[in-house]
């Protein structure tokens, strides 16, 4: 911020823009494609059809942030890291996070639908 201004019912002020520390680093491509993978998984488990950002883009982390919505205070959180590498990554754990939640949600739904006869879950390969 370089001036707070006024005349409006809300804050306003002068800004001047704040580059990533090195722009030439677009993160690594195993979460490039870690997110586009993500994304195309929230897509499916929501039954939206969005088109999805080249994963030439710079910025990429942006470009896919953009397509979903975020609590205001994550989306702070993406805009004042500027590292693309670490907000890259940042954005892979918050749409992970999301998938698991749908998918928790999906399946308690389909739980809930067989009015009250419950189906024991499918083992795991963990411990018994």
């Amino acid at each position: 911020v370089v001036e707070e201004t006024t005349g409006r019912s809300f804050e306003t002020a002068e800004i001047e823009p704040v580059d990533d520390e090195d722009l030439s680093d677009a993160g690594d491509p195993e979460d490039v494609e870690r997110a586009l993978g993500l994304f195309g998984r929230l897509l499916e488990l929501t039954g939206t059809e969005i088109e999805p950002p080249d994963p030439a883009t710079p910025q990429l982390s942006y470009a896919v942030a953009a397509r979903f919505e975020f609590v205001p205070p994550l989306k702070q959180e993406l805009l004042e890291e500027r590292s693309e590498r670490v907000r890259l990554k940042r954005l892979c754990g918050l749409l992970e996070g999301a998938a698991e939640t749908l998918e928790r949600e999906r399946e308690i739904a389909a739980r809930a639908a067989t009015n009250g006869k419950v189906q024991p879950r499918e083992p795991t390969d963990g411990p018994a």
